[in-house]
């Protein structure tokens, strides 16, 4: 938690005396400061443990057993305050008496300048220490809560990365007044990228630790490989008085108004809250977001950590064919949704971005994007990015990963916004399935395709053959009143005795469980199964495994029902009526293995002899 410690300024400047009658704060969090030991507070089990510092004297006293001890192991050296057992603060003048630096476990925390004589005993300076939950404290945290935070910038280099943006690109450095209200003073810098690709500031006086950079420009589009079509802005916000280096890049563009609304409107400090913003991004893009163990600005697409590849996956996503305008459009999308709640909510394009990326991956862009990135000759290294952009896709469509567990499946894109085929893993790959056709020849010589579906072969078009297995003859139903070509078109239909014969010899009329077996593989619901039974020409049928049922409708008391409304397969299996036999009836909205009467007419598919 944030525990506040208020330290007088008269306290901090030792030369400062002033007529301090009442301790300055009566929290027991903090150190409490006065003038004399004639005003300290009575010493009860009220304020048992609490510290109080007495001016003039180089120890903390602390309220012990009735009676206010000095505490030997909190000796005051130079103006050394001990806020806290773990923490001690001092000042130490600056070099051209222009004010104090405020010096924390050994990092310079803020300054305070142009004190007076008149002023100097009435400054209040707020030290904010941040702790986790087990009470530690860690020095790193500690930031000043002061408008006048000055920071001497001796240097501060790095690079632009979309790509990297185009030499002769502008950079601006803008002064932030502190870190907690991030105010933007009006006052910048500018520097130009340089031949290397590089952009650096030197010897600046800033009013705080904190800046923003802005750059825009035209860079290389790691999609392409060539220069974009137009410029992009980045944008950056860091603390640069412990950096030299701070690269702007699509993570520091993407976190920026995020990190802006932690700290103005959630009061957390800039490092918590670009800690924050970065593992929101990391959730959206479904990366681990513990490979993140520094600031966004950190990274680099050249380097060779799992957070310098994320960067440049994510990069890469965004792109996809993208212009620089549009890419433009995208980015500010994103910060504009995810600046309140952290959260990215636009299924519709992340889902469109996934389905570029599997496709980008399984026909083979991927590497020819990897080439691109080498062929600027920047570096000798590119992060291994394809790894970030297929957690992307594999999880955005709900496939999963391809391993040894899941060899040999044909897999369902499970988002119900994409409209991507079916997946095969194979050899810890996935590739779009494809559906290989075979023929096998009825007894008068026409030829049919065959598929695989599952566990078992199924003929892929309706039967049409007028003789049967057996050499007879078969009385076939051919709705030519509706349909001249209608038995070329959607097979004949036969009646139950005839659909007995009319599969090609090592092949029968399917059983009930035959259908019951294919109708489980083809998918978790009745709905799912019609949909990747039906022929892609009926009703957004998807025909995932060439199956490619037809609505033939049926023949009943010489009359043809249901043409383009629902498709009927005989089953040889028979009721224990005698009169009937199961049948597979196909819908646009599900199907059923239901029943018909033996004399009606249906369509026959054949199933191969196991």
């Amino acid at each position: 938690m944030r525990k506040e410690l208020a330290i007088l300024s008269a306290l901090l400047f030792a030369a400062c005396e002033s007529d301090v009658s009442e301790p300055s704060r009566s929290d027991s969090d903090s150190i409490d400061i006065v003038a004399s030991v004639k005003d300290l507070p009575k010493c009860n089990d009220k304020n048992e443990g609490v510290q109080i510092v007495v001016k003039g004297e180089t120890s903390v006293r602390v309220c012990v057993d009735g009676d206010w001890s000095e505490a030997e192991s909190s000796k005051i050296d130079h103006d050394t305050v001990f806020v806290d057992k773990d923490v001690s603060c001092k000042t130490e003048e600056l070099k051209d008496k222009s004010g104090y630096r405020i010096v924390c476990n050994g990092d310079s925390v803020g300054v305070v300048l142009n004190v007076t004589e008149e002023v100097r005993d009435t400054i209040v300076d707020t030290v904010y220490v941040d702790r986790d939950t087990s009470g530690s404290t860690d020095t790193a945290d500690v930031e000043t809560d002061t408008a006048t935070v000055p920071t001497e910038l001796k240097l501060l280099e790095g690079y632009v990365q979309k790509g990297p943006f185009a030499g002769g690109s502008m950079v601006y450095l803008y002064e932030l007044t502190d870190g907690h209200t991030l105010g933007q003073i009006g006052v910048d810098f500018s520097a130009q990228i340089d031949r290397s690709y590089r952009f650096k500031f030197t010897d600046i006086k800033l009013p705080s630790q904190y800046v923003m950079l802005h750059a825009e420009g035209r860079y290389k589009n790691e999609v392409t490989g060539e220069s974009s079509d137009g410029s992009v802005l980045l944008r950056a916000i860091t603390d640069v008085s412990k950096r030299t280096v701070a690269n702007v890049n699509v993570l520091t563009e993407l976190e920026i108004d995020r990190v802006f609304r932690l700290v103005t409107q959630k009061d957390m400090t800039v490092k918590n809250a670009k800690k924050q913003a970065l593992s929101e991004i990391s959730a959206v893009f479904h990366i681990d977001p513990e490979i993140f163990t520094s600031d966004a600005e950190d990274l680099d697409i050249f380097g060779t950590s799992d957070a310098d590849a994320a960067l440049l996956a994510i990069s890469v996503l965004l792109q996809a064919d993208l212009s620089a305008s549009e890419l433009s459009e995208l980015l500010s999308a994103i910060t504009t949704d995810m600046k309140d709640d952290g959260k990215w909510e636009d299924a519709k394009v992340t889902t469109r971005i996934a389905e570029w990326a599997m496709n980008a991956d399984l026909y083979g862009r991927l590497e020819k994007i990897r080439k691109n990135v080498q062929s600027w000759g920047l570096s000798d290294n590119v992060p291994q990015f394809e790894k970030y952009v297929r957690i992307f896709w594999q999880t955005e469509l709900g496939i999963g990963e391809c391993g040894e567990s899941n060899n040999g499946d044909i897999v369902d894109v499970s988002n119900v916004l994409s409209t991507a085929a079916s997946l095969e893993c194979e050899d810890g790959t996935w590739s779009l399935f494809e559906i290989k056709f075979s023929s096998v020849y009825d007894a008068s010589g026409i030829a049919y395709k065959v598929v695989n579906i599952g566990d078992q072969v199924w003929t892929a078009e309706n039967m049409r053959t007028a003789v049967g297995n057996s050499g007879n003859y078969l009385t076939v139903y051919c709705n030519t009143g509706a349909d001249p070509d209608f038995c070329v078109d959607y097979g004949g239909l036969y009646s139950w005795g005839d659909a007995n014969t009319a599969c090609p010899s090592g092949w029968h009329l399917p059983y009930k469980s035959d259908w019951e077996e294919l109708i489980a593989f083809a998918g978790n619901t009745k709905e799912k199964a019609s949909t990747n039974l039906r022929s892609l020409s009926w009703s957004q049928g998807a025909d995932r495994y060439g199956f490619g049922a037809l609505p033939a409708g049926y023949w009943d008391d010489d009359e043809f029902i249901g043409l383009d409304e629902h498709a009927n397969f005989w089953s040889s299996t028979e009721l224990e009526n005698g009169s009937t036999a199961y049948v597979m009836t196909i819908t646009s909205d599900g199907l059923v293995v239901g029943m018909m009467d033996k004399a009606s007419a249906a369509s026959v598919r054949c199933v191969k002899d196991k």
